[in-house]
């Protein structure tokens, strides 16, 4: 068998048993939602490519939260692989975890993992971090986002069209980036 035969299999075995693990979402021609992915945020320090992008970040967040859409962001939203501490993360843009809380709040925030963070796909990591974080403004032990689910993959699915879309981060299907992480 050809290396590309192989990887052609291993591609869509994969991309078969993610989409059916996928968790069902349903959808409409009057549903506003916005996607981002890769966004990697950082600490704020000269390795952060996110910092130089945080302010315009935080205003397309205010300006999709005022239009009613729902925020999906398709892993890799923070940089795990170089910063180990989510609370690190938090702390350097916390004005971007302040919109994301009220996206979550109205039920319009929706997380994927990627391979940069690719802890979240560990139910008691996500509980540690997003579920609970301490906020330094107030002094208290806050939950971020309450019963926040992370997804390796969601099917939108609009029934009255015959559509589904199939939303991953696409590191599933680079074996070195999944399989070997």
């Amino acid at each position: 068998m050809s290396f590309s035969l192989a990887y052609n299999l291993f591609f869509k075995n994969t991309l078969t048993k993610v989409s059916e693990r996928a968790v069902i979402q349903h959808f409409d021609k009057k549903s506003k939602l916005v996607f981002m992915s890769d966004c990697h945020r950082g600490i704020n320090d000269n390795a952060d490519d996110f910092s130089h992008n945080s302010q315009i970040h935080a205003h397309a967040l205010k300006c999709y939260y005022e239009e009613g859409f729902s925020y999906y962001e398709l892993g890799d939203g923070d940089e795990l692989w170089e910063n180990r501490d989510f609370r690190d993360i938090y702390l350097s843009h916390s004005n971007i975890f302040r919109w994301l809380r009220k996206f979550h709040r109205k039920n319009r925030l929706h997380l994927l993992w990627g391979n940069h963070d690719m802890d979240r796909n560990s139910r008691s990591y996500v509980i540690k971090t997003l579920a609970a974080t301490f906020n330094p403004v107030t002094e208290n032990h806050e939950p971020l986002f309450p019963d926040i689910k992370v997804e390796e993959a969601i099917k939108l699915v609009n029934e009255e069209e015959d559509l589904s879309i199939l939303l991953i981060h696409g590191h599933q299907v680079d074996p070195p980036n999944y399989q070997l992480w």
